[in-house]
């Protein structure tokens, strides 16, 4: 009960409790080396090690030139395709030690084959081959520093859909079926924000 005219101290001990950060939010640079040759950027969502991310790979290899010919023997279109894919994919990341990672993963990519005429031809409906693949890996990551982390992913993708022109090709170019079933390998540095 307090009293009137006396004064009371008091002595308060407070000490910052630091917040433990569940999201971590991440850019990946990296270079695709088998199938799709050529730069890849992603970014990611680390939520309690649930991952959630998003990948572009711009393709730089090319098909040999492909002539598509009518029933009497007339060129329809030639082309040589090129390829550029974006994908979605889960992970989820286990720390094997304090500075290596390895994440399982499984997503879906979609696969943009676009074709360039070789020759004056108007046969439009060849330019463009789609496909989505699934797909499944594991990355193994190495902390560099804090914030940056060297990683190397293999995936084997698998088709499961492709469009008319992407099934005629596809099934006779090594190549251009490598883009949407097989094995991949892409290598980078990621940098958490």
């Amino acid at each position: 009960k307090l009293e009137g005219n006396v004064t009371y101290e008091a002595e308060l001990d407070i000490t910052p409790k630091r917040a433990d950060r569940s999201v971590n939010i991440y850019g990946q640079l990296g270079y695709n080396i088998i199938s799709i040759s050529g730069p890849s950027v992603a970014i990611g969502a680390d939520i309690n090690h649930h991952i959630v991310e998003f990948s572009v790979v711009y393709g730089l290899n090319k098909t040999d030139d492909w002539y598509f010919y009518d029933n009497d023997g007339n060129v329809l279109a030639a082309n040589h395709y090129q390829p550029f894919r974006f994908g979605l994919r889960y992970c989820y990341d286990i720390e094997v030690s304090e500075s290596f990672r390895m994440v399982p993963q499984a997503g879906i990519a979609f696969n943009v084959l676009n074709g360039t005429s070789v020759s004056n031809t108007s046969g439009s409906s060849y330019k463009k081959a789609n496909s989505v693949s699934a797909m499944v890996g594991v990355r193994l990551a190495v902390g560099l520093s804090k914030n940056v982390k060297l990683q190397i992913t293999p995936e084997y993708d698998f088709g499961v859909s492709k469009s008319d022109v992407c099934k005629l090709v596809s099934d006779n170019d090594n190549t251009f079926k490598s883009w949407t079933d097989g094995f991949n390998l892409n290598v980078g540095l990621m940098i958490y924000f």
